[in-house]
Formats: C-alpha cells, sequence, structure tokens
C-alpha cells in the first residue's frame, strides 16, 4: 500500500511528542512492504528530501508568518501544493495519513481533489488539555480538530481513554475510532534501578552530605 503521511514534525524537527510517534510507527509499516511518503515542514540543515529508515521524506518550506495560526495556514497551503505535486508525478496512493489538526486542512484538500481515503491520527484533543473549551482561541482549535475528525474516513488514538475524549469532545461516532496502542523498541528502553525504602534511607546520608557541601559551597 502506498501511504501519504502529514505531520507537523519529524526529526530532527522535535516539538512534541508526535516526531517520535511518526519515527517509530513508519518504519515499522515499511517492513510490512507499504510505501510511505512523509509530508512535514522543513528544519535547519536537513535536507528538503531523503529516506530515513525507508521512509521517503518530503520537507517543505513555509512561508513567512505573522503569528502560529498564520503559520499553521501557511504551513497547510504548503503541504497542499507539494502534496498535490507529489500525487500528480508518483501516482496512486491509496491512504493519506494525518497527524492532528495543525495538517488537517492540507489533508482534507488534497482527500477532497484527489478522491482518496483519509485516515486522521489525534494524538490529543484541546478539550482535554484544557479540561473543557474556555475561549476563543480553543474553539477555533476544536473547531479544526473536529472537522478533521468528520473528514477521516477512520480516526485512530492511541489509548482507549482517548477514544472516549474523541467521541466526547469531537463528537465522533464509536465505531469510527480504531485503539492502536503505543509500541516500544525494547533495547531502547532505559532501565532505572528501583530505590525502595531501604535502599533510600541507606543512601540518604550520603544525599544530604553532598547537598550541604554542594550549597556550602
Amino acid at each position: 500500500m502506498r501511504i501519504l503521511a502529514l505531520a507537523w514534525e519529524f526529526p530532527p524537527r522535535i516539538v512534541g511528542g508526535i516526531a517520535r510517534h511518526v519515527a517509530e510507527l513508519y518504519p515499522e509499516l515499511v517492513k510490512l512492504g507499504h510505501d510511505i511518503h512523509l509530508l512535514t515542514v522543513e528544519f535547519g540543515q536537513a535536507p528538503h528530501y531523503e529516506v530515513v529508515d525507508g521512509i521517503k521524506i518530503h520537507r517543505v518550506p513555509v512561508a513567512q508568518s505573522n503569528d502560529f495560526f498564520h503559520w499553521v495556514a501557511n504551513l497547510n497551503q504548503s503541504m497542499g501544493q507539494h502534496g498535490g505535486k507529489l500525487l500528480l508525478e508518483e501516482g496512486a496512493f491509496e491512504i493519506i495519513h494525518a497527524h492532528d489538526w495543525l495538517v488537517g486542512d492540507a489533508a482534507i484538500a488534497l482527500k477532497h481533489t484527489f478522491k482518496i481515503p483519509l485516515v486522521a491520527t489525534i494524538h490529543a484533543t484541546e478539550f482535554g488539555r484544557h479540561n473543557g473549551i474556555h475561549n476563543d482561541i480553543q474553539r477555533y482549535i476544536s473547531s479544526k480538530e473536529k472537522l478533521l475528525a468528520y473528514n477521516a474516513w477512520r480516526i485512530i488514538v492511541c489509548t482507549d481513554y482517548m477514544r472516549r475524549e474523541v467521541e466526547r469532545a469531537l463528537e465522533s461516532p464509536w465505531d469510527k475510532i480504531d485503539v492502536v496502542y503505543n509500541g516500544i523498541y525494547p533495547e531502547k528502553s532505559i532501565v532505572i534501578p528501583i530505590l525502595t525504602s531501604v535502599s533510600f534511607v541507606a543512601v540518604l546520608p550520603e544525599m544530604t552530605k553532598k547537598l550541604f557541601t554542594t550549597w556550602v559551597a
């Protein structure tokens, strides 16, 4: 299957958790035989095109912006233009996969223009971030999230809790939402020794001594 993915962050550009999610999800899909093209934001000296772990990365420029929301609009315009060019040049794609509302406008436009099913992964909602919607900015972001969820053929979330939140906050049908849990690479896990109460008591005098010495110095 050929998949066009859109994400506003991908290493070396790391803003939050989406970059890591995307960077570890798609190599596994490549191993399964899927052809992945990822549209993301240009960053520093990172090449505009490269292949990373089998993912074909297309970094797009974003025009100078007056504020964050203007920047998001310019991002989507650039992604829409580059995505449309890519779809025309590369031929048929089976799925468009959008990560969160920040790339929603471009994903929705490409879906309707090229008649390709859209899948959206919702990593978080504005409702969840603020325990409700309380002002116009939050209402705007929530409306963008709802628009992406409405236009998506399927919605992916990472937990059962998020499935309930998306159903409630974005008014999405329960049977449209799929839970796909995040995976981990065991070899990348950091082993942290468990500090029991006994061991903590044992090391406490030495910790206090170091802290006091540092403070006095």
